[in-house]
């Protein structure tokens, strides 16, 4: 066993982090024809949102880095711990707006942020960046 500073710990979990999203990434590529068929389908279970936002941070963290951005988030104190979702569409489509706010920024920041609507029965996400558009 090699011991590893912490900067390659951290590699390291970020790599054990996007293998643990590749299937998530297979399974955009065949939604999209269930999509196109009507076919896909919601797996909804409760979720921690709290976790599942983290664990969408960590994967993109890496890149964001790299380019000399602060990804940060922000989660309304309102938002129950515990939601019904589908917890692998959801990091989907975060991964998604999170992966463009990286792409098209060059500096300053992108910050994922999440609020419970007025109505109390959604959650409302919303990327924010200091890029371009």
């Amino acid at each position: 066993t090699t011991k590893l500073d912490p900067k390659q710990r951290e590699c390291a979990h970020s790599i054990s982090c996007s293998g643990n999203a590749l299937p998530y990434l297979i399974n955009d590529v065949l939604d999209f024809s269930k999509i196109q068929s009507g076919m896909l389908e919601l797996d909804f279970r409760p979720l921690v949102i709290h976790d599942c936002i983290d664990q969408t941070l960590e994967i993109v963290q890496m890149r964001a880095e790299a380019t000399g951005l602060e990804l940060v988030s922000w989660i309304n104190s309102v938002v129950p711990r515990i939601v019904v979702g589908d917890a692998c569409r959801l990091q989907q489509v975060l991964l998604n707006l999170l992966s463009n706010a990286i792409k098209f920024t060059s500096e300053g920041k992108v910050c994922l942020q999440c609020q419970l609507s007025s109505d109390k029965t959604q959650l409302l996400f919303e990327v924010q960046d200091t890029g371009i558009g």
